[in-house]
């Protein structure tokens, strides 16, 4: 919500005729809002892939734990596919 609010009061610094040091802080003050925004959209996602990664670790391992206590016989009889 912070960007098009900066754009905004960019704009209205650049029409309004005011001084050039306000709108120079404006861009400045942008150009660290997107940067934040970029890092903090880097960590949500690494933090989500590494958490998906995770489950599908613990997935597998149960999976795999669970087929070693499972009868030879009960893997003849069932049918996968």
């Amino acid at each position: 919500i912070a960007i098009p609010y900066m754009i905004g009061q960019a704009v209205n610094a650049a029409v309004g005729g005011g001084d050039d040091a306000r709108l120079d802080t404006i861009i400045a003050i942008f150009v660290g809002v997107v940067i934040l925004n970029a890092a903090a959209f880097f960590l949500e996602q690494w933090m989500s892939s590494r958490l998906a990664q995770r489950v599908i670790f613990d997935v597998r391992r149960s999976m795999f734990s669970h087929f070693q206590d499972v009868s030879l016989s009960f893997m003849d009889k069932t049918h996968v596919g």
